[in-house]
């Protein structure tokens, strides 16, 4: 349990072993660039989880996945991948306040509150989370927050700020036993 981080210079291989990772843990879908990233690889892991080991192997060449175990939760989180498309997103979005009336609000606790802006760097009075379905039938979450008297959501954030929102968001997600990637 707890956090593990991978650290390196530009192109040492960081990408590489969370591509592997994912390509590990997940059954499907695998995102296009991590399929791109281990083709032809052969790989095999073990995860230990409490006291036991779950053990995963994964041949791209043939194609060949061993799911006789059951897969482990996985979320994936690429901020400068995600985070551009979201904004512009919902920028383009013609009945934004229907959707989010839809979907209803998630108001942050003051214990969230106070860790999206610890986290962020800004001193939020609030926070509501909408979490809309995308194209895709996932999830995906917009953000409102009030920051002194300005009220703005993600379609107005900068990447950065989006980024940190959406890791708080996702970590809340995670069950127990959750890998969670973030790049």
């Amino acid at each position: 349990p707890g956090i593990t981080a991978i650290c390196g210079l530009n192109g040492v291989g960081k990408t590489a072993i969370l591509s592997s990772l994912v390509r590990l843990i997940a059954v499907d879908p695998v995102p296009r660039h991590i399929e791109a990233r281990t083709l032809g690889a052969e790989l095999s892991g073990t995860f230990r989880i409490d006291s036991n080991a779950v053990q995963r192997a994964f041949n791209n060449a043939t194609g060949v996945f061993d799911p006789s175990l059951d897969p482990l939760e996985l979320i994936c989180i690429d901020t400068a991948q995600q985070c551009a498309p979201i904004i512009e997103r919902f920028q383009r979005e013609t009945n934004l306040e229907e959707a989010l009336s839809a979907a209803g609000a998630s108001v942050a606790t003051p214990d969230i509150l106070e860790i999206c802006s610890y986290v962020i760097g800004k001193s939020y009075s609030s926070l509501e989370t909408y979490e809309l379905e995308d194209e895709a039938g996932g999830t995906i979450p917009y953000f409102r927050v009030t920051l002194q008297e300005a009220v703005y959501g993600t379609e107005r954030m900068g990447l950065g700020e989006l980024a940190a929102h959406l890791i708080v968001w996702s970590l809340r997600q995670c069950n127990r036993h959750t890998v969670l990637l973030i790049e």
